[in-house]
């Protein structure tokens, strides 16, 4: 079956998998879900708002001392996504795991990073 131009297969199994460009080979026990991985790896996440402020649980939210909440977390999320890609607000993706803001913890990190080595945070950032 192909579906928004990608292959699933059913297996013998009942699993179903798909070749994903990017991600490579995905599986799931249902056909939904196999769309769902699909329709996720479909979004581009440079074409979604940039959350206003930090969310309530953002790893990069400052305490009153300056420092960061979750310091394990942020630099998980920064080794992850620094100079590859941008982070999804996991706070606002709902019950259904859909993106609908980036996160602006990480948001401002990144520019901040882009500017001082003068590569054009507008440009990598969007």
């Amino acid at each position: 079956m192909i579906y928004k131009s990608i292959t699933i297969e059913k297996h013998l199994s009942g699993w179903y998998s798909a070749f994903i460009p990017g991600q490579g080979n995905v599986k799931a026990d249902t056909l939904g879900g196999i769309k769902r991985m699909i329709n996720k790896s479909l979004i581009r996440v440079s074409d979604l708002p940039v959350m206003k402020t930090c969310c309530k649980t953002c790893p990069f939210k400052t305490d009153a001392a300056g420092r960061w909440q979750d310091l394990r977390l942020a630099e998980q999320v920064i080794n992850r996504n620094l100079f590859k890609s941008q982070q999804i607000c996991h706070s606002t993706e709902g019950p259904k795991r859909e993106p609908h803001n980036r996160c602006r913890g990480y948001y401002d990190y990144a520019f901040e990073i882009y500017k001082r080595l003068n590569l054009e945070p507008e440009k990598h950032l969007k």
